[in-house]
């Protein structure tokens, strides 16, 4: 993919994001359960991707799917316990309010040397919050950002809700400044 291409992502992204907002944070949960079910089920042929890509031993890449896991879960729980607060400040007579709720499409430009870590880690704050990610992985580890947004629409997620923009070594800068600055 080239730079001409992040508005079509993050438009579709946009899209998306205006039903995924909407989905009960429990729901967001259990995707994120179903997702993480899915990665374990997978961890052996995702870490042999992970051996093709980065040249870490398979004992390291299994590590880094074990560390990866960790965020899935964590997050499939914290999805419904994001919650807003009322709080009375130091004025008299008045009270704060504090209103969590999804604010859009968010992005990730994730290193080649710790891929699925970092994309997990990432993805999952933003699809538990109820925002959209677009991740844009290492030109050196895109099978491993593919397969992860494969497994996703495999446990529910809508298209859209989670999307990889792989891209060659060239096109890198120009890609990801254009992400970064839409």
């Amino acid at each position: 993919m080239a730079a001409e291409d992040v508005d079509s992502a993050v438009q579709a992204a946009q899209r998306a994001f205006k039903k995924y907002r909407t989905v009960n944070p429990r729901v967001r949960g259990d995707l994120l359960a179903r997702w993480d079910a899915l990665i374990r089920e997978n961890k052996e042929d995702i870490a042999s991707i992970l051996v093709y890509e980065t040249g870490k031993p398979f004992a390291e890449a299994v590590g880094e799917i074990d560390y990866a896991t960790s965020f899935t879960r964590w997050f499939s729980a914290e999805a419904e316990r994001v919650h807003d607060s009322v709080f009375t400040p130091a004025a008299p007579g008045r009270r704060a309010v504090t209103i969590k709720q999804p604010i859009g499409v968010a992005a990730a430009l994730v290193p080649w040397n710790f891929p699925i870590a970092m994309i997990i880690r990432k993805a999952c704050a933003a699809l538990a919050a109820g925002c959209t990610m677009i991740a844009k992985p290492s030109p050196e580890t895109p099978l491993t950002a593919l397969t992860l947004a494969h497994l996703a629409t495999q446990a529910g997620f809508a298209p859209g809700v989670f999307s990889v923009l792989p891209t060659s070594l060239a096109n890198t800068p120009s890609l990801s400044e254009a992400l970064c600055k839409h």
